[in-house]
């Protein structure tokens, strides 16, 4: 029996905008995975521009870092498995291993360089010695005191590993493990704008991008990248200035004493290439989705990262144009004197 139901119980006709499908189809994984990746860039400028303004003081800088690492982590942390996921401390112990053969080979390599600039210099460009040594004093007026020891030791590499091996890292693995920690370690580099710093931090972000996808935790990078913080910050604080001590040295030795820190330099590299090869098997991409070439561009030029890379890139060319040059120039000046 049908019922007849009152007008005013009749629902009324649905309006001409809801007419369509109330739950629209969700996007699909590469189009989520194209948007997070461009929504890094906006997150990594923002980055850049916190650690910029941290530098005004060391107080400053305390509440930025703590800021940053409090919002990676908990991003990192909403699906419940944390970054800092226990490993066997022998990961750890070899990750700061390695990082001891590439601390070795950069601070070889810049004693060696610029001594013989500086030993050459003193002959024929006073004006050149001039500019070296104001570079060497570019951190004399770094404070070192204990705020200073727990941003740059502790602090920093938290939020570096949480941002840059944590979630920079994890948006960029839809294009494949080998692209992600390339292009993390190019961006890493990018920020750090003083010359060599930029080759080591290239090289020290590929090995901490790869413990990173290896372990599928941070602690093996955070303790290298802790290593590294404290030997610099030590360094720093003795003051021990080994470009003047291989200076001195070439005065009484002569100029081929340089060849000592460049054959232990390039040893150290090659070890730490080698063992940096042998972290191990990578883990299960997050996703088997790999995106096509063009849409890689399309990320990569994303405006906030193209401004980065652009700056980053030209500061690492330099960087590279100086280190190649000045020995060719040094070796063509000992031979024309």
């Amino acid at each position: 029996m049908i019922k007849n139901y009152p007008p005013a119980q009749i629902p009324p006709p649905l309006p001409e905008w809801a007419a369509a499908d109330p739950f629209p189809p969700l996007r699909t994984p590469e189009e989520s995975d194209l948007s997070s990746m461009r929504h890094a860039g906006y997150w990594v400028l923002a980055y850049m521009t916190a650690i910029s303004v941290s530098w005004l003081n060391r107080w400053v800088m305390l509440a930025c870092l703590a800021v940053i690492i409090a919002i990676t982590y908990r991003s990192l942390s909403k699906d419940g498995d944390s970054p800092f996921r226990r490993v066997h401390p022998g990961s750890a112990a070899r990750a700061v291993g390695i990082q001891i053969l590439l601390v070795i080979f950069v601070y070889c390599a810049i004693a060696a360089i610029m001594g013989c600039v500086i030993y050459a210099a003193e002959y024929r460009a006073s004006s050149v010695k001039y500019v070296l040594d104001r570079l060497n004093k570019l951190f004399a007026a770094f404070d070192r005191d204990a705020v200073s020891f727990v941003n740059i030791v502790i602090f920093t590499p938290i939020a570096e590993e949480l941002f840059f091996r944590g979630y920079f890292l994890r948006r960029f693995r839809a294009m494949g493990s080998g692209f992600a920690i390339g292009f993390t370690s190019a961006v890493f580099a990018s920020l750090h704008m003083i010359g060599v710093n930029q080759i080591f931090a290239l090289l020290s972000g590929i090995l901490w991008g790869r413990l990173a996808v290896r372990y599928g935790s941070l602690l093996p990078s955070l303790a290298a990248h802790i290593f590294t913080n404290c030997a610099a910050f030590l360094i720093l604080l003795s003051q021990l200035d080994m470009t003047a001590v291989m200076t001195g040295l070439a005065r009484i030795y002569g100029g081929s004493i340089f060849l000592a820190p460049l054959i232990a330099s390039g040893c150290s590299l090659w070890l730490f290439i080698r063992m940096s090869r042998r972290v191990g098997a990578e883990l299960p991409s997050e996703t088997a989705i790999v995106l096509e070439p063009r849409k890689t561009v399309r990320v990569m030029l994303h405006w906030p990262l193209s401004l980065i890379l652009f700056f980053g890139i030209a500061g690492l060319a330099m960087a590279l144009l100086l280190a190649v040059s000045l020995p060719v120039w040094w070796a063509a000046f000992v031979l024309w004197r």
